[in-house]
């Protein structure tokens, strides 16, 4: 775990660390990650407060947040930026992992997490947007969707890189996701597999993880559509946007 002033109690009940490598130094703004804050309590948003986090980006979608809202206190303390990353069903574990039927409707481990990153890619732009919003407002922020993987993963990567954080540290912090999420893993799982066949439970295994080939589909396709990753953020060799 890294040394980056969240606390212990913070680490386990909302994944919350910071970025690693935007730290607020050397340009690079401050940029803690986190799960959803649905279950903060007025002494968490004191300690994130603390932190110094001032600007708060929430990429679920509309019904995510109607049915798990997030409290008011949260809204009173920060500056809640709504912008949903489009992740197609992405419900977080609720509709079809209710079902016996996951290997149907997700198909091989990992084959649906491979296409969802590649939607992603397909909504390049709104995930451009916030990494913009993100470097050139400055504010130290916090990220957060519903689990704390994907669309957190996809957008912190994305502003790391443009950080010019390496390509080896912005992987490694993406796959450190799988720690800080660890026991609610070990949880879920452990209750699918009292519902559904081995099988079914590796596929689920698979949605529940961060790995390195579903951040490397998102850059990909990246790379293929707009040439480089540069190009498609609009860095120019300054270090300036541009528009795209």
């Amino acid at each position: 775990m890294m040394n980056d002033g969240v606390s212990h109690g913070l680490r386990e009940k909302l994944g919350l660390r910071m970025c690693a490598g935007l730290d607020g130094r050397e340009g690079r703004p401050a940029v803690f990650r986190s799960r959803a804050l649905t279950d903060a309590t007025t002494e968490d948003i004191e300690a994130l407060r603390a932190l110094g986090i001032e600007v708060v980006y929430d990429l679920r979608k509309e019904a995510e947040r109607v049915s798990n809202p997030e409290p008011a206190t949260v809204c009173d303390a920060f500056e809640i930026r709504v912008c949903p990353v489009d992740l197609q069903d992405d419900e977080s574990r609720t509709q079809e992992t209710k079902s016996r039927h996951v290997k149907a409707a997700y198909g091989l481990p990992g084959e649906r997490m491979r296409f969802l990153y590649g939607v992603m890619a397909d909504h390049a732009d709104a995930v451009r947007a916030i990494v913009r919003k993100i470097i050139a407002d400055g504010k130290p922020a916090l990220v957060h969707c519903a689990n704390g993987k994907d669309r957190v993963g996809v957008v912190c990567a994305s502003t790391q890189i443009a950080c010019g954080v390496s390509r080896n540290a912005v992987m490694a912090d993406y796959l450190l996701t799988n720690e800080y999420n660890a026991e609610m893993n070990r949880r879920d799982l452990a209750h699918y597999a009292g519902l559904m066949p081995p099988d079914a439970v590796e596929v689920l295994a698979a949605m529940f993880e961060a790995r390195e080939e579903y951040l490397e589909v998102f850059l990909a396709a990246i790379e293929e559509r707009y040439g480089s990753f540069d190009g498609w953020v609009g860095l120019s060799q300054s270090g300036k946007f541009h528009s795209n």
